[in-house]
């Protein structure tokens, strides 16, 4: 196991990147220690999914420097990257242009939409696939027209030269289990991206969490925003957004499937909630109202709260975070449970929140300790 204590620059330099993103723009240098442990800082980076920020920030310029290391690798990341999401906003625009033909009706999510408001350079943040929210009872038809575009449901095989379909097990799970229809690929014969895969949801929140939001209300309220690679993006209002993401983070954050899968360490969550408030209008009595109408000050809270810790300054109002946890008897050791939904008592973090963020190693359960 690897702490944060044998490595508080690296860790500290991490931080301040991603404060980049949120602060207002790159700072004027960013200080770089004479003796970091490039090898920690770059799998740190790679964990954290922030090597395009870490290329754009420490290369950005242009320019060399002896004491930067592994410039090679943030290169090749960042222009993977790049080429991967210019594909896949392109994509996006071809399936919005057919669904729109066809009258089916929805809501682009997370990666499109921030990379555009808020990353804005699509080397710096990775898609790995597109989100569409979709209007319950469109299911048929948007299947239909994905079909034609050529997608099916299942699963890529290994050698990434044809789609699997999914078992019937595998179907009722999905349906069991979550309100997402089963993902749908294309493959593609490139052999840097060999598939595009499109993951069709009718609801942000999984059907156990405790958490709802109509998708009806959620389509309804979209706004449009302008892409140059994919057009015209149906997104989100600011308030439902700030949900989504925090929902998201919350659900990798607290959850033992997600928490097994390393999910819970990955800053880049927090940047997005972060780089999206600084970069929208967001009315944060609309972001009050909706949370106290369906429930859902958990989520934000949580995020919010863990926002705070790793930055002080970030741009959240003390009076949001009070109301939220005033809400639902919040208080913020909250912040530092998970399990709520796998255990019939939660759990709680026996390390600090950048400890956990950091640290390799660490086993969520059952090597903790209950809140009783």
């Amino acid at each position: 196991m690897t702490s944060t204590d044998e490595h508080a620059r690296e860790t500290a330099l991490l931080l301040d990147i991603g404060q980049t993103l949120w602060a207002g723009g790159l700072p004027a240098g960013i200080s770089v220690p004479h003796d970091l442990d490039w090898g920690y800082f770059l799998d740190q980076a790679y964990r954290h999914r922030m090597m395009g920020l870490c290329r754009l920030t420490l290369f950005g310029d242009g320019g060399e420097n002896e004491r930067l290391r592994h410039r090679g690798l943030y290169d090749l990341w960042y222009r993977v990257t790049a080429r991967n999401n210019a594909a896949i906003l392109r994509e996006t625009g071809r399936i919005l242009a057919a669904l729109r033909a066809a009258g089916v009706d929805v809501v682009v999510r997370k990666g499109p939409a921030l990379l555009e408001l808020v990353y804005q350079d699509p080397g710096t943040r990775q898609m790995s696939d597109l989100d569409l929210l979709l209007r319950p009872g469109s299911e048929r038809k948007f299947q239909s027209v994905l079909d034609d575009l050529g997608y099916l449901p299942g699963t890529v095989s290994r050698d990434r030269k044809e789609v699997i379909p999914n078992d019937r097990q595998v179907e009722i799970a999905w349906r069991l289990h979550t309100y997402n229809l089963p993902p749908m690929h294309r493959l593609t014969g490139d052999p840097v991206q060999p598939s595009i895969m499109v993951d069709p949801a009718r609801a942000i929140f999984l059907p156990n969490s405790g958490f709802t939001l109509p998708a009806g209300h959620l389509l309804d309220s979209a706004v449009t925003i302008d892409s140059e690679t994919a057009g015209a993006l149906p997104v989100l209002a600011p308030h439902h957004m700030v949900i989504d993401l925090c929902g998201h983070l919350h659900k990798e954050s607290t959850s033992l499937r997600y928490l097994r899968r390393g999910k819970h360490q990955r800053l880049t969550q927090y940047l997005d909630v972060l780089g999206y408030l600084r970069r929208v209008s967001l009315d944060w009595d609309e972001l009050l109202a909706c949370c106290a109408r369906y429930r859902l000050a958990r989520p934000v809270y949580f995020a919010f709260v863990n926002a705070q810790r790793l930055y002080p300054e970030a741009p959240i109002p003390a009076e949001v975070v009070a109301e939220l946890g005033r809400q639902d008897g919040l208080t913020v050791e909250y912040a530092d449970t998970y399990a709520q939904l796998d255990l019939q008592v939660p759990l709680r973090w026996d390390q600090d929140l950048r400890t956990r963020l950091f640290t390799s190693g660490i086993e969520p359960f059952p090597a903790t300790r209950s809140l009783v």
